[in-house]
């Protein structure tokens, strides 16, 4: 019986983080282009809108599609100011909380060998965790949450330690 139930380890890993951060950025016009600008890593131009209140939308107006006020974050208008005062990482998407749980088992096969199995989950109690909001002031989206992290998961193994 002891080898069916006993001699099992957990581990678990609780991840919680208040969501990841946003930088708002537009798209400019042509008439905006400044020639030399640097790229951020993904080869996006760094143009940064105004952002004019808190531009975090309160409380029942925060949905998934207007996580941001749309109204606090306004495109530069003066050509020959296309660099607005929005900060880097200035706001965050939604929390994140996930909690992942192993259960390990070794069990000798003869002489030094033994066989472990593992069941792990990932995400174990299923919550949905929201990705970042859309941060382009240009796009018809912004503000809009259109993606999630991964769903619960499940997998095993099995592995021959000697």
């Amino acid at each position: 019986m002891d080898l069916l139930i006993g001699g099992w380890q957990l581990a678990g890993i609780n991840t919680i983080f208040a969501g990841e951060p946003v930088t708002f950025t537009y798209s400019p016009a042509a008439a905006f282009v400044v020639s030399g600008i640097q790229q951020d890593f993904r080869g996006a131009n760094n143009y940064r809108p105004n952002v004019t209140c808190h531009p975090m939308a309160s409380g029942s107006n925060r949905t998934i599609a207007t996580w941001f006020n749309r109204d606090c974050v306004v495109i530069p208008t003066d050509p020959s100011q296309p660099f607005g005062d929005a900060q880097r990482n200035s706001v965050r998407g939604p929390k994140f909380w996930q909690f992942d749980l192993t259960a390990s088992k070794r069990v000798p096969v003869g002489g030094p060998a033994q066989v472990e199995f593992r069941v792990e989950a990932f995400n174990l109690l299923n919550h949905t965790n929201l990705r970042a909001p859309n941060g382009n002031r240009s796009q018809g989206g912004f503000g809009t949450i259109t993606q999630t992290y991964d769903p619960r998961q499940l997998q095993v193994g099995l592995k021959l330690l000697w």
